[in-house]
This record gives structure tokens, sequence and C-alpha cells, in this order.
């Protein structure tokens, strides 16, 4: 039986098609893009201090990058970073299973 695609597109261009590719075709420089229209939903979590500096850190970098290129800083937020990351961590362990990023937390 084959599974359903997922809703996760992975194409790099954010302003790309809306298909979905197969994870399994995923190449190291491909990652999941965010929909700008995708319904929003507020959740909480908690970050140890590095992962929180390390989120300001690259907020900061993308902002500065943003106004040297003359595009919208509101367009950087940290929500999108983190919703990103979380997206290309679960594309990761759907893709590669124990060897993922998300199964190693399993051994620690």
């Amino acid at each position: 039986m084959a599974k359903e695609p997922r809703a996760l597109s992975l194409e790099t261009d954010p302003t790309a098609s809306t298909q979905t590719k197969s994870p399994a075709r995923r190449t190291k420089t491909q990652g999941p893009a965010i929909d700008p229209n995708a319904a929003r939903s507020t959740v909480s979590f908690y970050f140890t201090e590095a992962a929180t500096q390390a989120l300001e850190a690259a907020w900061s970098e993308l902002r500065t990058k943003a106004k040297a290129q003359g595009v919208k800083v509101s367009a950087v937020s940290k929500s999108a970073i983190v919703d990103l990351a979380v997206q290309w961590a679960c594309a990761d362990l759907e893709e590669r299973g124990d060897k993922s990023a998300l199964a190693q937390l399993l051994k620690q």
C-alpha cells in the first residue's frame, strides 16, 4: 500500500509550486518550504539557553541580510525559523528513520 503524500512541500523555493515531492527524492540542499498563507496556531515550548541564543543569532543575522538585500525585515521572524526547523527535522525523521537527528534523541 502506497503512503499518501505529506502536506509538507520539499521545494527549496517558498514561492514554487505547492505540489509535494517524495522525501526520498530530497537532496541535502533541499528542505521544506514555508507557505506564508498557511494557517497558524500558537504553541509554547521550553528551549535550552543555547537554543534560545542560537535562534536569536540566526534571526539577527537573517534580518541584517534582509536589509542588505532590500527584503522586508518583517519577512524574517523567529516563528518562521522555528517552523522551518521543525518541518525539516520531521522530514529528516521520515526520510532517514533511525539515522535522523530526532531519532538520536532516543540514544541520549
